[in-house]
């Protein structure tokens, strides 16, 4: 007797590749519903965090970033956050901009930095992680700017950043930008457009910007101290800011073999404000190691940024910070030096600059941020129009059905209102509202009440927490690939 077994049912090819499509269908909307959804950058106004420019003969960087749905639904937007919301002035829309302000927060631009107003009546910087700098840092195109004194560079590598410089034994400087130590009124790193884009793209980009003096900069640099008598026993790295009453000066020294780094601010009025950070002792604990060593090779970094001055010192023996704070000024020049007294090697020359924040066309040069609603940013501020000058213009019918009702939008010229002329007898505009919707405005028989200040993002308009770009690789083919964003 022989028992059958489970009768196999037919396969049926079509109809698996239907249940497998529909499964892989639900499963995607499931993510860009709850958990993850992708977004397009079309333009500039938050690089260098997110990249997005088309140049005119079609080379284009456009990144792809995922968003992190859930981070809004289980806390609020943090400080710094970049952040994805449907734009207030037009809700159709998605943007995406830096959280600056808190509710709660008042707020204000000077000196090209974000302020907040503290308890105590002062106005600071909040301080951004080390982090948020890495990525909110503008290289600057400083190839060919450099002036070298005592010291030679071999050109044959291009860019002053591959090249190693060659300091003599009498000793030497590095001084940006070229003849600052003859002329320093004249002294100027400024903004430019294009600093932070790919090399690839700046020769094709506007040189638009640079009307504004930056002095938060980071100066950054390898160092190899050689054997013998004549070889580098100290490095001084400064940065200078000038102001009404003079240059400010933070100066790092970096002793060889013995002695500790040091880091001090000089001020004309010698008061210096304080600021987030203050000095650290003279001599932390490990201090004997915070000195470059013969025969190794170290990295310098200087920075000044949002009214404290940092130094790093990372070797074979291990790192070492030094921190102060910084008098808060308007800076009318600027420039950078390194100062070696006998023989040595630098490579890997870096100078970026902050971003340098302007009130642009703000009705107010304060804010105050409501409850539930934010104040943000673009990390690109000559090409993002964000919450320092967003307000709604308002359009009012003055006869017919409509009468007496008002529609407020964003007004950007030739683009919204567009007029139409073909429909006689009068042309007509047609004006997409702050709800998106498409509204058709009589010309002769409307009225423009002033427009209303429109520049914080309410709670509810938060989408999600952009945290990764998933493409197109790193620009430039540097650094590391998905990337994430903070």
């Amino acid at each position: 007797m022989v028992t059958a077994g489970p009768t196999r049912a037919r396969r049926r090819p079509f109809r698996e590749a239907a249940e497998a499509c529909v499964t892989a269908l639900t499963i995607a909307l499931l993510l860009k519903v709850f958990l993850v959804e992708a977004y397009h950058i079309p333009t500039g106004s938050m690089m260098p965090t997110l990249f997005g420019y088309e140049a005119g003969d079609g080379t284009s960087i456009k990144d792809t970033v995922l968003v992190d749905r859930l981070a809004y639904l289980a806390g609020d937007p943090a400080r710094f956050d970049v952040a994805v919301f449907r734009f207030p002035l037009d809700r159709e829309r998605a943007f995406v901009k830096r959280v600056w302000g808190l509710p709660g927060d008042t707020l204000r631009i000077s000196n090209g930095d974000v302020q907040r107003l503290e308890p105590d009546g002062t106005w600071r910087a909040p301080q951004r992680s080390a982090r948020v700098m890495d990525e909110m840092w503008l290289p600057l195109e400083h190839h060919g700017g450099w002036e070298l004194v005592g010291a030679t560079i071999d050109v044959s590598a291009g860019e002053v950043a591959a090249a190693a410089i060659e300091v003599g034994a009498t000793g030497g400087a590095l001084i940006y930008p070229r003849g600052a130590a003859e002329r320093d009124d004249a002294a100027r790193i400024v903004d430019l457009y294009r600093d932070g884009y790919p090399e690839a793209l700046r020769a094709q980009m506007p040189e638009r910007g640079g009307q504004n003096v930056v002095g938060d900069l980071r100066l950054g640099f390898d160092v190899l101290v050689p054997e013998g008598d004549a070889a580098l026993t100290l490095v001084t790295v400064e940065v200078f800011e000038r102001a009404e009453d003079g240059w400010h000066v933070a100066r790092a020294t970096v002793p060889v073999d013995e002695g500790a780094l040091t880091l001090v601010a000089e001020a004309p009025a010698a008061q210096l404000a304080p600021a987030g950070a203050q000095a650290e002792p003279a001599a932390p604990p490990g201090a004997d190691t915070a000195h470059l060593h013969r025969g190794q090779r170290a990295r310098v970094t200087l920075s000044t940024l949002d009214d404290v001055a940092r130094v790093t010192l990372t070797g074979a023996t291990g790192s070492a910070t030094r921190a102060v704070s910084l008098a808060a000024v308007e800076p009318l020049g600027s420039y950078v030096r390194i100062t070696c007294d006998g023989r040595a090697t630098l490579s890997g020359l870096s100078l970026a600059r902050d971003v340098h924040y302007v009130l642009g066309r703000a009705a107010t040069d304060t804010w105050t941020v409501p409850d539930r609603a934010y104040f943000v940013l673009g990390d690109n501020t000559q090409r993002s129009v964000d919450s320092r000058e967003w307000r709604l213009d308002a359009y009012r019918f003055e006869a017919g059905p409509r009468a007496g009702e008002v529609v407020r939008g964003q007004n950007i010229p030739g683009e919204n209102p567009l007029t139409a002329f073909s429909e006689a007898p009068e042309p007509v505009w047609y004006f997409r509202d702050e709800w998106g919707e498409r509204q058709r405005l009589p010309v002769v028989d409307i009225g423009m009440p002033p427009p209303i200040e429109a520049p914080f993002v309410p709670r509810d308009h938060f989408v999600g927490r952009a945290f990764l770009v998933i493409w197109p690789p790193t620009p430039g083919g540097a650094g590391p690939w998905p990337r994430a964003v903070h």
